[in-house]
């Protein structure tokens, strides 16, 4: 009998009934389609600007502070909400922030969804689908790739909203050229895509052997100030050049000309894969900024051929599923009737026997469960209550660095004791630090904000004096990106 109650309670079909205050509003969406360089997003954010009250989400903060950035220079009163940051401005009427920290109780007369593909995204697909069911806006502008067209109508024919669609176009060409065989054919401009960190640093230095200072760097691992500094150097011409990751696809603007893949595969966390067509055009089209042209080449006629393929490639994989994920409440009714008989209760078992008995519309998937249950498994022993194991879960932790992983059960271990929980990674030694150790302490800042947010700053009462210190952490790693720089320089003029 629990089994089949336990069943019934993993019932996650019709989640548009889930959301009842939106559901009693007449809901207008308004899509903006087009590929990277089309003017889609600045159309929907003119639209922001004009309302009353409004909200931006964001798929990354670094986007959601440029717009909160924006909106007060244009004499728009705007907050900033992230996961690590909150920034309220007096009488604001707008609010900037990522997607998993927009306020579904709130009221807005405007909002825009940025980057609605990400709805498919098996990690955090579900924030991008409870903010198109549940926002309680009148007007709702959604901007991204029209992968994703059908899987909309089909969410606006459940949740019965109007819509209109948007087509923009590239308002530049976009050009492939020959590949490059040589350093002596770089230009300033040009963007270098590989997929890891490591080789990210290794062409760097590569380049800087013969033109020392040249190159700014981007990749996920850096600080958000840290990223926004290196485009800000390589947008003004202090550096000439930009290596980057996929990091560069979404986010801020770059003045790129030539985008030059060094490789057209990538380890997606579970396999070494070949790039699809539409990750191919998304980067790629980073290149050439409003009525400028951008152009495409590789360093291997094989990667050359792959991306003459994807650029030329019209039939798009279609999005047709969306992320979707269970609440607190439905996981506690699910494990008081499927745990209730003596079973020994683990978070990440629960997570796992409630994905076994799903049921979903054919429109949606059940978002991946991995990264919750590797934090739970890390955690288990520490006996948190199924409230405090949710909570602590769904943060966005660094699961394969194990140092981050030590300090996490440490901090779940104050939470146990209902104790204070204080920072205990500040060093006084920050120059004594290799550049990934910096990056690794700035992760342990990032979780403590993030832990803050779901476990009060009553708890983690260092918040400030980790800010500060996150702040430090950051500057130093950009002191230390330059310090490369100036002494690759030093190294050439010593030769001569």
């Amino acid at each position: 009998m629990a089994k089949n109650l336990g069943k019934k309670i993993a019932d996650l079909r019709m989640p548009h009934e889930w959301w009842e205050q939106a559901r009693s509003m007449t809901r207008n969406f308004h899509m903006h389609f087009g590929p990277t360089n089309s003017g889609k997003t600045y159309s929907a954010l003119e639209y922001l600007k004009k309302a009353p009250k409004g909200v931006y989400c964001a798929p990354l903060r670094l986007l959601a502070a440029e717009v909160y950035e924006n909106l007060n220079k244009s004499g728009i009163k705007c907050s900033l909400i992230t996961g690590q940051e909150i920034k309220i401005v007096p009488d604001a009427s707008h609010v900037a922030c990522t997607i998993e920290s927009l306020k579904l109780t709130e009221k807005y007369d405007c909002a825009v969804v940025d980057e609605v593909q990400m709805i498919a995204d098996e990690s955090r697909g579900s924030a991008w689908t409870n903010a198109i069911l549940g926002l309680q806006a009148k007007e709702i502008h959604l901007t991204g790739e029209p992968r994703s067209k059908n899987l909309l109508f089909n969410i606006f024919d459940r949740t019965k909203d109007s819509y209109s669609e948007y087509l923009y176009k590239r308002m530049s060409s976009l050009r492939l050229c020959p590949p490059i065989v040589s350093t002596n054919e770089l230009k300033p401009g040009d963007c270098l895509i590989a997929f890891s960190r490591r080789k990210c640093h290794a062409i760097k230095n590569f380049i800087e052997k013969k033109q020392p200072g040249s190159c700014a760097i981007i990749y996920g691992n850096l600080p958000p100030e840290v990223r926004k500094n290196q485009a800000e150097r390589f947008n003004s011409q202090q550096q000439k050049y930009l290596i980057a990751t996929d990091a560069v696809g979404m986010g801020l603007n770059y003045k790129i000309d030539r985008i030059i893949f060094m490789e057209t595969s990538k380890h997606d966390g579970k396999k070494k894969r070949r790039l699809f067509p539409y990750e191919i055009k998304q980067i790629a089209g980073r290149a050439g900024r409003y009525m400028s042209n951008g152009y495409v080449t590789s360093t291997t006629m094989s990667d050359f051929k792959e991306i003459n393929i994807a650029l030329s490639y019209n039939q798009e994989i279609k999005i047709d599923r969306a992320g979707l994920t269970p609440f607190y409440e439905q996981l506690e009714e699910f494990a008081e009737f499927n745990f209730s008989s003596g079973k020994s209760l683990t978070y990440s078992n629960l997570l796992t026997q409630f994905s076994k008995f799903a049921k979903l519309e054919n429109i949606y998937f059940l978002q991946s469960i991995y990264e919750a249950c590797c934090i739970a498994n890390s955690i288990q022993s520490i006996g948190l209550s199924l409230q405090q194991m949710h909570l602590f879960c769904n943060i966005p932790i660094r699961i394969k660095n194990s140092a981050v992983l030590k300090v996490a059960q440490i901090f779940a271990g104050e939470i146990k004791k209902e104790k204070e929980v204080k920072f205990i990674n500040y060093d006084d030694n920050l120059k004594d630090m290799n550049l990934e150790n910096l990056e690794n302490i700035y992760n342990l800042c990032e979780m403590y904000h993030a832990l803050s947010r779901k476990f009060g700053r009553e708890m983690f009462v260092d918040c400030t004096d980790v800010r500060a210190f996150c702040l430090l952490v950051s500057m130093e790693i950009q002191d230390r990106l330059n310090k490369e720089e100036n002494a690759m320089l030093e190294f050439q003029l010593s030769q001569n």
